[in-house]
C-alpha cells in the first residue's frame, strides 16, 4: 500500500502550513487633507491655503503562499515510493493586516480647522487601503515574498512526504506573473 492512498488529498489537508509572513512591512503615504463643506466653497478655501497635508507611515503584516485546496487530482502524481507534485502560483493569501498601534501621521502640515476639514481620523479608510496596496507591491517586489513562499513550500513539502516514506519528491511551482 502507498505511504498516502490518495496523495493529492495529502496535499490539500497541509493548506495552511505553506505561507510565509513579512512583519513590518513599511508604506509612506502622503494625504491632503481638504475642505469638505460644500463644492462651490471648496476650491476658494483651497485657494485661500485652508487645507492640511500629512505624511503617513504604516507598518503590516503580509502572508503570502499557496492554497493547496485548490490542488486537483491531476496535479499530484505517485507511483510507489515516487511522487510529483504541481502547485499553482504562490500568492498573496490575505489582505495586509495593518499595525494600528504602530501607523502614526510623522508629519503634518497646513491649516483645516475641523468646523472645515474632516477630523484626521476618519482619512483612516482610504489611506489604509493605499497603505495596504503598498504593503502589498513591496512584499513581492522588494522583499521577493512569492520567492519565499515558493521555497518555504518546497522544502516543508519535501519534509513532509519524506516522513510519509516516499523517496523521490519532485516539487514543481507554476511561475508567478508580476
Amino acid at each position: 500500500m502507498p505511504p498516502c492512498p490518495n496523495p493529492a488529498d495529502c496535499v490539500r489537508d497541509v493548506a495552511k502550513l505553506v505561507s510565509v509572513e513579512a512583519d513590518a512591512v513599511q508604506a509612506r503615504l502622503e494625504f491632503t487633507n481638504q475642505p469638505g463643506l460644500a463644492s462651490w466653497l471648496d476650491p476658494v478655501l483651497v485657494q485661500l491655503g485652508v487645507e492640511e497635508k500629512f505624511v503617513i507611515l504604516a507598518y503590516g503584516r503580509v502572508v503570502a503562499g499557496f492554497d493547496l485546496e485548490k490542488i486537483e487530482d491531476g496535479d499530484v502524481w505517485a507511483d510507489g515510493k515516487r511522487i510529483r507534485i504541481q502547485l499553482p502560483p504562490p500568492e498573496i493569501l490575505y489582505e495586509p493586516n495593518i499595525d494600528h498601534a504602530r501607523t502614526q501621521i510623522i508629519s503634518e502640515g497646513g491649516l483645516c480647522p475641523e468646523l472645515v476639514c474632516p477630523e484626521s481620523i476618519e482619512l483612516a479608510g482610504p489611506v489604509l487601503l493605499q497603505a495596504q496596496e503598498q504593503m502589498r507591491t513591496a512584499s513581492v517586489q522588494e522583499l521577493r515574498i512569492l520567492d519565499q513562499a515558493a521555497e518555504s513550500a518546497r522544502n516543508s513539502l519535501e519534509k513532509f512526504f519524506s516522513l510519509l516514506g516516499y523517496e523521490e519528491i519532485e516539487i514543481l511551482i507554476d511561475q508567478q506573473p508580476i
